[in-house]
């Protein structure tokens, strides 16, 4: 079942590429309905920015979530920024940082640098100067511009050291 609802999903993301969105939606709801965490994810999408379905922020969050629970490892990004921001939830700073930890361990540079931003500042959690620079430098190292542009301006200012 998972080989088809894989072929499924990229029949979907064909169908919205090419604007039929309409088709696109169905096999999403239809795979959501069989608990593909990829459509959960999807759709969840859709629904948190209102493309091609009214926005609901409620809905978007529940389907991150289960995604999330899932094991989607795409989706914890997106679950870390609703706990943070309130989106479709209650802000939940601690649930925030521990899902952006988990994002983190994607090698996804835009998550490690998240969780870095969560580190040192310490958002939901400790702050930790020391590991939030070195998952700056991770990042930077995945290709996120702003991480490079942290490091560079922390190790100008002798500030990497705590």
């Amino acid at each position: 079942m998972t080989v088809q609802n894989y072929e499924r999903f990229e029949e979907a993301r064909g169908l919205f590429e090419t604007g039929k969105y309409g088709e696109a939606l169905s096999i999403l709801e239809d795979l959501t309905e069989l608990h593909y965490a990829p459509a959960m994810a999807a759709l969840a999408s859709w629904y948190l920015h209102g493309r091609c379905v009214t926005m609901d922020k409620r809905k978007a969050f529940q389907l991150f979530k289960q995604a999330a629970e899932a094991g989607f490892i795409d989706a914890f990004y997106d679950l870390a920024v609703c706990y943070e921001q309130g989106d479709g939830c209650d802000i939940d700073l601690p649930l925030a940082a521990s899902w952006y930890e988990s994002a983190a361990t994607s090698n996804d540079a835009t998550a490690v640098a998240e969780f870095a931003r969560i580190k040192y500042f310490g958002i939901g959690c400790d702050p930790d100067v020391r590991r939030a620079i070195e998952l700056y430098r991770r990042a930077a190292s995945l290709g996120e511009k702003e991480s490079a542009e942290f490091i560079r301006t922390v190790s100008n200012n002798g500030d990497d050291d705590r």
